[in-house]
């Protein structure tokens, strides 16, 4: 009997491994209402993002754009950098090709301004979630956020348009975030504080 199990047990383990990837697929797709499809009509659109922003903040919403494993190509858009394919003027023609993107720029009025800039050229604002960061399923996050590695959005919170929750950060509870907003790493916004638009909150 203890030989019929332990020759069992390889295939109990290999069904166990792929129930556990199944739950855990359909749960991240639960928690990640804008993730990898973006939901707003696009489910018939290439999945292409572009990164507005090639500097130190674009790497890392490049990353974490990657490790969603949802994104068919990311690439960048910057006036100035080499590893740019196009520039900020260029983002009507690159929207043949891409239906989404992401502002990695810090200052919070040129990122209100390309918010405009990147909705007129018909481009669709992507939200990324790094699958190491929580977000609560009863969390609200709206278009264009970014939630980085280790971050917490946590249960009934509030994230507006367009702003960032950093490595380590955390929004507690009922909390409310204005749009573009920046909660930078390790900071916390306490459970059912309201942050005012454009934003900064340090550690």
């Amino acid at each position: 009997m203890f030989l019929r199990m332990a020759w069992a047990m390889p295939g109990l383990f290999s069904f166990l491994a792929f129930l556990f990837v199944f739950l855990y697929r359909r749960l991240l797709s639960k928690m990640l209402p804008f993730a990898c499809i973006l939901c707003v009509g696009i489910m018939d659109k290439s999945r292409s993002l572009l990164i507005i922003g090639a500097g130190q903040f674009g790497m890392v919403a490049k990353e974490a754009a990657l490790a969603m494993s949802c994104f068919d190509k990311v690439d960048f858009v910057d006036d100035a950098s080499p590893l740019a394919i196009g520039k900020v003027a260029d983002l009507e023609t690159l929207a043949a090709d891409y239906s989404l993107a992401f502002i990695a720029i810090g200052n919070p009025e040129i990122r209100a301004s390309l918010a405009e800039k990147i909705q007129a050229a018909g481009l669709t604002p992507a939200t990324l979630i790094h699958p190491r960061a929580y977000v609560s399923p009863s969390a609200t996050l709206a278009q264009g956020c970014i939630v980085e590695p280790m971050a917490v959005v946590n249960a009934a919170a509030q994230v507006g348009k367009f702003s960032f929750v950093c490595a380590g950060a955390i929004v507690n509870h009922n909390a409310q975030l204005g749009e573009f907003c920046h909660i930078d790493c390790g900071a916390l916004v306490k459970a059912r504080e309201v942050i005012p638009p454009k934003t900064k909150i340090e550690r």
